[in-house]
C-alpha cells in the first residue's frame, strides 16, 4: 500500500534534531539524457543536439554506498543505534535548469515519471514544472517496506525517474539541469532503509551527491546560431553566438561532429564558416 501524502510530508518535514542520521553511507544521484520523441521513445538524428522537432529524455539513476554493511545512526530508536544498510529509502528532489532552460516538461505518469516500483504517491511525485520550465519541483520516490525481508535492495536503480524536456527556443547553447534537495524537504532529502532485526526496518537520513547533465540545443539551420527568425536570418550576431558557444565548450560548437579530443578546435570554425556561406533555406 502506498503511503499517504500526509505521511510523506511528515517524513520530509520532521525536525532535523529528531530525525535519524547515518554517516556510513551516501546516496548518489546521476542524470543522463538522450534525444527522443515527445513521449520518451526513440527520436532525433543522434547528433547530440536537441533541434526543432526533437526532445530530450532525462533519466535519473540512484545508487548508495556500503550496502550490506553496518550503519550506525542517531538518535537511537528504542535500544537500536545501528543496523544493516539494505536499500535505498526515499528521495525529495528539485531539478533546476540554467543556460536558457525555459521549456515544456512531459512527466505523464502513464509512461514517464517515477518507475512504478518506486512510486510512493502517484503522479504528483513525478515533479511539478515551475519558472517557465526551468525548474521541476518536488520529485518524490522510494520505498516503505513493511518488514526487513520486504526491502528492495536494488543498487543501483538505473532509471528510477524519467522526464522529457522540450526547449522553448532553439538556439545554439548548452542547457544544464542540476539536482538539488527539495525545498520542502527542509534538508531531509535522502534516506536509506536499515534493517534492525525483527522490528520493521527504519528510514535513516544521510548525505547525498547531486548530479547534473548538460544538454546541447541547436537551431533548425546550423549557421543560425542565435535562432533568429528575421531577414536576413544569418547575420554577424551568429558569429558572436558561435564564438560564445565555442568558448563555453558547448556541444553545439562541435560543428564537424568530431570525436577525437579536443573535439572543439579550429576545424569547427572552418565548418561554421562553410555552413554560414551555404546559407539557410
Amino acid at each position: 500500500m502506498k503511503p499517504s501524502l500526509i505521511m510523506l510530508a511528515g517524513l520530509a518535514a520532521a525536525p532535523i534534531a529528531s530525525a535519524q542520521f547515518t554517516t556510513n553511507s551516501v546516496v548518489i544521484y546521476t542524470l543522463s539524457w538522450r534525444e527522443s520523441d515527445a513521449f520518451g521513445g526513440p527520436g532525433g538524428n543522434g547528433n547530440g543536439l536537441v533541434e526543432p522537432g526533437e526532445h530530450a529524455l532525462l533519466q535519473l539513476a540512484v545508487s548508495f554506498t556500503n550496502q550490506n554493511t553496518i550503519g550506525s545512526f542517531s538518535p537511537a530508536i528504542g535500544s537500536f543505534t545501528s543496523g544493516t544498510i539494505r536499500g535505498f529509502g526515499v528521495a525529495f528532489l528539485d531539478l533546476h535548469g540554467a543556460g536558457g532552460a525555459q521549456g515544456a516538461w512531459n512527466v505523464d505518469c502513464s509512461f514517464l515519471g517515477v518507475d512504478p516500483t518506486w512510486d510512493l504517491i502517484g503522479c504528483s511525485g513525478a515533479g511539478t514544472p515551475a519558472a517557465g520550465g526551468t525548474q521541476l519541483l518536488n520529485l518524490q520516490m522510494g520505498q516503505f517496506p513493511a518488514s526487513g525481508a520486504a526491502i528492495n535492495p536494488t543498487n543501483p536503480v538505473v532509471a528510477i525517474w524519467r522526464g522529457v524536456w522540450t526547449p522553448a527556443v532553439f538556439s545554439g547553447r548548452d542547457v544544464e539541469f542540476t539536482l538539488m534537495p527539495a525545498v520542502v524537504s527542509g534538508g531531509l532529502h535522502s534516506a536509506l532503509m536499515i534493517r534492525i532485526g525483527t522490528p520493521p526496518p527504519v528510514g535513516v537520513f544521510c548525505d547525498a551527491v547531486f548530479g547534473s547533465v548538460r544538454i546541447g540545443v541547436g537551431p533548425a539551420c546550423y549557421a543560425n546560431c542565435d535562432g533568429s527568425p528575421g531577414s536576413p536570418m544569418l547575420t554577424v550576431a551568429d558569429f558572436g553566438c558561435f564564438i560564445n558557444a565555442f568558448a563555453a565548450g558547448s556541444a553545439y560548437a562541435n560543428c564537424d561532429a568530431s570525436t577525437t579530443p579536443p573535439v572543439l578546435n579550429v576545424a569547427d570554425f572552418s565548418c561554421f564558416l562553410n555552413a554560414f556561406a551555404a546559407g539557410c533555406t
